[in-house]
């Protein structure tokens, strides 16, 4: 871009640039948290891990795969954090909820009343696993 910010010919700019990619990226994967289970292809399982800081107050993403589309949302709301995953038909999730107390899933406190297995406690995370179907996740935060 020149300083009268008019730019060279369009054969000389790429406004695909990787950089803009890389930022889109870590927006999906590290934020909303939506990426591949380690040696998954396809999103065929699929892993949910947030990273939630407090000077986000919500994120959200949905990003269309072969099986579907999958999507992810946190936002805090006072004290509680709510989190929603969509996990499209054929797919299961390991879903990483950042929170540890006061946790309902789908509405329910036992997770299995709810249809998701609890598999963990780490780092800071409870640890899901999911089918597909819209799953809604609420703790304290």
């Amino acid at each position: 871009m020149h300083p009268d910010s008019t730019f060279e010919p369009a054969s000389m700019n790429s406004f695909n640039h990787y950089a803009y990619g890389a930022i889109g990226d870590w927006m999906y994967r590290r934020v909303v948290g939506i990426d591949n289970v380690e040696g998954s292809v396809g999103y065929k399982k699929i892993s949910i891990k947030p990273y939630v800081v407090d000077s986000l107050t919500n994120a959200s993403a949905a990003l269309e795969t072969y099986f579907g589309k999958v999507g992810n949302s946190w936002k805090i709301e006072g004290k509680r954090i709510i989190m929603e995953s969509n996990i499209p038909v054929n797919t299961t999730a390991v879903i990483y909820f950042p929170s540890k107390q006061n946790i309902l899933v789908n509405g329910k406190k036992d997770p299995m009343d709810s249809g998701v297995r609890f598999l963990k406690s780490e780092n800071g995370y409870m640890v899901y696993e999911a089918g597909s179907g819209n799953h809604r996740f609420e703790g304290d935060h």
